[in-house]
């Protein structure tokens, strides 16, 4: 029997495919003393994120998609997002095995009647871990030492910041023009500025480190993020945001941008609130930039005290692990 953990995550096309796994996998192998099997998607884009973000000397690397051989499965299994596993691994899983299904981050209330229920599986054992805000919901994944990070790093936020971070939408660049032209003593910083093209052969470049990509969320004034990590991320470092979740058809996604506006915050104003979703489906006008900036000390505290509740939820590492205890 394989005694270390199995971590299966097949890198698509968004950052969070990768850093989720990675974020697992460093922190079991730290903080629980685990050896670690990842297998992730092998290109150039993982090579670099692996790169300039250390794995932990108990992990051992694998290509998903280069299995040519058959390891001895782990008894405690880990799928991101319920990635497939290769035929000859998973004709050879234990039926005493415990597989845990990682899915995407949801606030919406079905996610209460489904998180840590059993996958219909004849050879093994298979749940689903929903993370969310709802105590019946999973953590989110970070550890003990992000939230340390953050303590220790903070720093006062400098005022004329704002970092972007976004998926494609043809209304953020009129929202971001609106901003640099009405409002000339603030700075961006844009990341994956070329999201239009999520294919681009240039992603590789100028990459930043996970705590270079955190430390630039402590120096904003306000950050706009997208996808689960970087919400994560973004909610740790106590500053305001705007979140962006991956886009959806019949606008599905605005379902559960609202949702999480609805459990995640204890008493976000109305004005801010209408930002998120202007953000998420038109266009952010000066009226607009403007309030966010005349309100950042009281959004300041807003967002200070969801993320005291945020954290009585404990780690989404600490919670997968006492799963397999």
């Amino acid at each position: 029997m394989n005694t270390g953990i199995d971590i299966f995550s097949e890198y698509i096309d968004n950052f969070g495919d990768l850093t989720i796994p990675i974020r697992l996998a460093n922190d079991l192998a730290s903080l629980y003393k685990e050896k670690v099997n990842l297998f992730i998607s092998i290109n150039d884009l993982s090579t670099e994120v692996l790169r300039i973000n250390r794995l932990h000397k108990n992990i051992n690397l694998y290509d998903l998609h280069q299995v040519n051989f058959s390891p001895k499965p782990s008894d405690r299994i880990i799928t991101i997002f319920d990635t497939k596993f290769p035929k000859n691994y998973e004709k050879n899983i234990s039926p005493n095995a415990l597989v845990i299904n990682y899915e995407y981050f949801s606030c919406e209330e079905w996610v209460n009647g489904f998180h840590l229920k059993h996958s219909l599986n004849k050879s093994f054992k298979k749940i689903n871990y929903f993370p969310g805000i709802s105590m019946q919901a999973g953590a989110p994944i970070y550890s003990i030492n992000d939230v340390e990070f953050f303590q220790k790093k903070k720093e006062f936020n400098t005022p004329n910041v704002v970092t972007f971070f976004s998926y494609y939408n043809d209304k953020i660049h009129e929202s971001i023009n609106n901003l640099t032209s009405n409002f000339k003593d603030i700075s961006i910083v844009q990341f994956d500025s070329n999201y239009q093209d999520i294919h681009l052969k240039n992603r590789t470049q100028n990459l930043m480190s996970f705590n270079a990509f955190d430390s630039q969320l402590l120096k904003s004034s306000i950050s706009f993020v997208r996808g689960e990590d970087s919400l994560i991320r973004a909610i740790l470092s106590g500053v305001p945001f705007i979140w962006q979740p991956y886009n959806q058809l019949d606008n599905l996604h605005l379902k559960k941008l609202e949702a999480f506006i609805d459990l995640y915050f204890i008493d976000l104003p109305d004005q801010f609130r209408d930002i998120f979703m202007l953000w998420n489906s038109k266009v952010i006008l000066k009226q607009h930039w403007k309030y966010i900036f005349d309100n950042l000390n009281s959004l300041m505290d807003t967002f200070s005290i969801s993320k005291v509740n945020f954290l009585k939820k404990g780690s989404g590492v600490e919670q997968i692990y006492s799963l397999f205890i």
